[in-house]
């Protein structure tokens, strides 16, 4: 994962730029989000031939919602990660912090405006159905927003890669549990 520049300041000369920069900085956020799923998989994958973890159900949840919240559970096992338990808790809260940030990049539409005052403005709206009716949820952002967002992402993501890396150490020279085909 390359690491963003500290302080991306997009033109705004006009309202195709700032909506290109718009859609990078989407982009860039997407790019967190899908590194730490795939790392979680990943990690998934291998503790499901170890015990204890190999016995907790279902092995390969579908949602990345429930690929966390199985990373939760198996860390409260006494296997080979425990003794990262708690580091890795508190990377995963500080990670779910974003949930709401990633659910507006994922499934939002995105419209951007540029004030009078050249501040550029980022529009998500996302319709969810909830108990068989429809809900929009909006959320509102200019460009200094999305710049703080961004970078306590970077840091979150840096964070809950570099545990989960020391998790998937956990499993170097470990048996693996046979199973029958």
């Amino acid at each position: 994962m390359s690491a963003a520049p500290a302080n991306p300041q997009y033109p705004v000369d006009s309202y195709a730029e700032a909506r290109r920069a718009a859609f990078n900085w989407r982009g860039e956020c997407i790019g967190y989000f899908t590194t730490v799923e795939q790392r979680v998989s990943a990690l998934l994958v291998r503790a499901q031939d170890v015990s204890p973890y190999a016995e907790v159900k279902p092995p390969f949840p579908h949602l990345v919602g429930q690929r966390f919240e199985r990373l939760r559970k198996l860390l409260e096992l006494d296997g080979p990660m425990r003794s990262h338990a708690e580091q890795a808790v508190r990377a995963l809260d500080e990670f779910a912090m974003h949930d709401e940030l990633r659910t507006f990049l994922c499934h939002g539409e995105l419209e951007v405006a540029i004030t009078k005052d050249e501040t550029v403005v980022f529009l998500f709206r996302v319709l969810n159905f909830r108990k068989q009716s429809a809900v929009e949820t909006k959320m509102w952002a200019n460009q200094s927003d999305v710049n703080k967002q961004r970078r306590k992402l970077s840091a979150a993501t840096e964070a809950l890669v570099d545990t989960l890396a020391s998790l998937e150490k956990c499993f170097l020279n470990i048996a693996t549990v046979s199973r029958a085909k």
